[in-house]
């Protein structure tokens, strides 16, 4: 399937450039640390570099650190196995981030365009933007900080480039 470049659909994307299954498997091990076959899968499809990948584990670790500690702290027996079961954080900053860095060169290549808001994929869609979907902006225009769709972290408000 060939992704279509006229129109960016976060989730679309997403389904297009990772393998299948991605997301179904652990991205960490016991150790907190990354398996490299998710970190070669998303180099190889994105372009998404290794060390934005670094930077966007080291992050996800604290967390997952501090989670540890937070746990062990309240007392739990098995606080490390407890905190490496919920992957959800990690797992959404890796879509957050691929999806951040196809937008920046989705705005490269059409630089100067007029874009068309189009609806969010997500389960909750965020209402200040839900009053944006349909309407045409300008090349660097958005919401009320100024992002286009897909820049803020965790959008996936899809954007139709126009003629």
């Amino acid at each position: 399937m060939k992704y279509k470049r006229d129109r960016f659909l976060p989730d679309q994307y997403l389904r297009h450039v990772l393998p299948e299954g991605f997301w179904s498997k652990k991205i960490l091990d016991r150790n907190l640390d990354p398996k490299m076959i998710f970190m070669r899968a998303i180099i190889r499809a994105t372009t998404v570099t290794g060390r934005q990948l670094d930077e966007t584990y080291a992050h996800a670790i604290d967390f997952y650190d501090n989670k540890i500690e937070r746990l062990k702290d309240e007392g739990f027996r098995k606080y490390k196995s407890m905190a490496l079961h919920d992957e959800k954080l990690l797992k959404n900053r890796i879509a957050n981030l691929v999806i951040y860095e196809e937008m920046q060169h989705q705005k490269q290549e059409h630089k100067g365009q007029r874009y068309r808001w189009l609806p969010s994929s997500a389960k909750e869609p965020e209402p200040e933007h839900q009053l944006l979907y349909g309407k045409i902006f300008n090349y660097g225009e958005g919401d009320a900080d100024g992002n286009m769709p897909a820049e803020r972290y965790g959008c996936q408000c899809g954007i139709e480039w126009l003629d």
